[in-house]
């Protein structure tokens, strides 16, 4: 399975996205909270652009020890 990778302007927006994927998701996961690279990411649709390091939070499948998804947000 590919990473699916979205993006959010708050943390709770962040936060909601992660919550509502692993609730579908359905599998054993851990989430681990570090920087990001914008790049990596698409830009939140409140900004025009954006580059440089961010936050992101990320789903781990702990069956595969794979990310199966992220969410970087900007603030």
């Amino acid at each position: 399975m590919k990473t699916k990778r979205e993006s959010a302007y708050t943390y709770s927006e962040a936060e909601e996205m992660v919550n509502d994927f692993v609730n579908y998701y359905g599998g054993n996961c851990r989430i681990e909270y570090r920087s990001a690279d914008c790049s990596a990411f698409p830009c939140p649709r409140e900004l025009e652009s954006w580059s440089g390091e961010t936050y992101a939070i990320y789903v781990i499948d702990e069956d595969s020890n794979k990310e199966v998804y992220a969410v970087a947000y900007w603030e």
